[in-house]
């Protein structure tokens, strides 16, 4: 799409300067600006002319105000909109990485357990914005953004907006909404009154071709792929790819049911049923109620813990140039026992949690090595504990235990791996390093760890970058929150959100932040429920 020069980018040169065009979409043009207020770059999107009229700027405007209002670690967070020039446009954060689209050209098929990771946290986001009765209505790859490994979800504003505009009056400008591979069967006939199990729909096709390598019905046009829809079974991903299992192709053929009462009634059951199967734990139906705790943890914990492990120094999983096989004899389960915080500066006991909790996600990640629950772990915290009786009470063949010492912008960080069975010292190693760099510390640590270990790191634990902020004081504040929510209690809960906020208001792109907020709401509404309870 040209733009008309003269008229759109002189008008907002106090706000954001054009650096170069990303690409074009099927409604969008992506523009990469620099955000001139905040000094940081942005994706800022201007809608196609003909689409514009459509909608209206006034309806544009009003609508996705209401996508502004979305908040959650996979929801790709909107920071302005406006018209300039006869154009409207809206702002998102520039992320660092790749499209799942990008992704599965380059790898065709993705591992299952990556993929069925990307499909919960995308579930994650769509329940968010289903909660506030948004359905996203274009769920595809291009609109899924990979970052630090983690999935984000793009252009709830734009669907929202053309949603209310009517399909009807997008008939003479060619323009349709939603994308003909991924559109559930009502959508593509054209019923107006297409809901949330739409979307589940749509998703239940992006996790097939993330598996498959192309999406369940292809054709020559969008007509001849949603005959496909009305004309058949559902294709089993097995067919394609035998090695994925039965109860894989099971949710994903309930999710690709053509008559909506027969799919997964939420997406946050489609998810709860990917978390199942990824911690081969059943699932349980949801219950009937406003405010569900147990039911809707399971979402969150994959949201939060993953969110974490992608801050827990990514770059672990570039350790491939040793292709080493695990010998019989080598440990397979670890323990992260909290590091020490020397120095007696009790203000920084914060740091020396977070650290621990970042080392125990980046270890997580590692194919092949299981690592005890940081609550098991933690209650050795201010203990004098052998490694052997570590060992023997968790279960696990190794001890990872340490001490951090920080003063000012300096840190001094001491870490070992010791062997359960017998309390002999595998690795250790000594980082006298600036604050600043934190994660290369981590990633030193947990890449030593991997070669003690001697574990192959597989493709689908490679990350393409971080969730991470470069800057300290946002770091610092998030790990401050996570401290407090870490007290389980309600005065700690209020403190860690006020935390998280801040960190966001160093860097409103900072993903764990975002997390953290979500997870701190959702606690605080558990102390409402248990608090009503009690009183009855």
């Amino acid at each position: 799409m040209a733009l008309e020069a003269d008229n759109f980018w002189p008008q907002l040169r106090d706000r954001y300067e054009c650096i170069r065009e990303l690409g074009q979409g099927g409604m969008a043009t992506v523009y990469l600006a620099r955000d001139v207020r905040h000094r940081r770059q942005v994706a800022l999107k201007v809608l196609r002319p003909e689409l514009a009229a459509v909608v209206g700027a006034a309806r544009f405007l009003r609508e996705i105000e209401t996508a502004a209002n979305l908040q959650h670690p996979h929801i790709l967070p909107l920071f302005d909109s406006g018209e300039a020039g006869g154009l409207l446009f809206y702002v998102m954060p520039y992320v660092e990485g790749e499209s799942l689209r990008d992704r599965i050209d380059r790898e065709k098929q993705l591992a299952t357990d990556a993929a069925l990771e990307i499909a919960a946290e995308v579930a994650g986001a769509l329940e968010a914005a289903h909660a506030k009765g948004i359905v996203h209505r274009d769920i595809k790859p291009e609109n899924i953004m990979l970052s630090g490994g983690h999935a984000m979800v793009a252009d709830f504003g734009i669907a929202t907006a053309v949603d209310v505009a009517g399909e009807s009056r997008l008939t003479g400008t060619g323009l349709a909404v939603g994308t003909p591979a991924y559109m559930s069967p009502e959508q593509g006939s054209g019923e107006r009154t297409v809901d949330r199990r739409s979307d589940v729909y749509a998703l239940g096709c992006v996790l097939y071709e993330m598996l498959a390598g192309e999406p369940p019905f292809t054709g020559p046009t969008a007509q001849a792929i949603i005959a496909k829809r009305f004309s058949g079974d559902v294709p089993s991903v097995r067919r394609t790819r035998p090695s994925v299992s039965e109860t894989v192709d099971r949710l994903i053929s309930k999710a690709l049911a053509p008559v909506p009462a027969d799919r997964w009634p939420s997406a946050e059951a489609f998810a709860r049923a990917i978390v199942a199967e990824r911690s081969g734990v059943p699932a349980r139906a949801p219950r009937a109620t406003g405010l569900v705790r147990s039911g809707r943890r399971p979402i969150l914990l994959v949201s939060v813990l993953s969110v974490i492990a992608a801050l827990g120094i990514w770059a672990a999983f570039h350790f491939l140039g040793g292709r080493q096989t695990v010998s019989p004899g080598i440990a397979r389960t670890i323990a992260v026992l909290p590091l020490v915080n020397v120095g007696g500066d009790s203000t920084q006991e914060f740091f020396a949690d977070g650290m621990t909790d970042e080392l125990t996600g980046a270890l997580g990640k590692i194919p092949g090595l299981r690592v005890a629950a940081r609550s098991s772990a933690f209650a050795f915290k201010g203990k004098s504990a052998d490694a052997r009786e570590v060992g023997a009470r968790l279960h696990v063949a190794s001890v990872l235990e340490g001490s951090v010492r920080r003063a000012g912008s300096r840190m001094r960080v001491s870490a070992q791996l010791v062997n359960a069975a017998d309390g002999l010292v595998v690795w250790s190693d000594t980082y006298e390093r600036a604050v600043a760099n934190t994660f290369e510390v981590q990633d030193d640590i947990a890449k030593s760890v991997a070669s003690a270990l001697r574990l192959t790191l597989g493709a689908a634990a490679r990350p393409a970058s971080s969730d991470g902020t470069l800057s300290v004081k946002a770091h610092d504040l998030y790990l401050k929150g996570r401290f407090e929510f870490n007290s389980g209690s309600e005065a700690g809960l209020q403190k860690s959100l006020q935390l998280y906020q801040q960190a966001l208001s160093v860097d409103s792109t900072y993903a764990p932040a975002w997390a953290g907020i979500e997870a701190t709401r959702r606690n605080r509404a558990d102390f409402i429920v248990d608090g009503v309870a009690g009183r009855c």
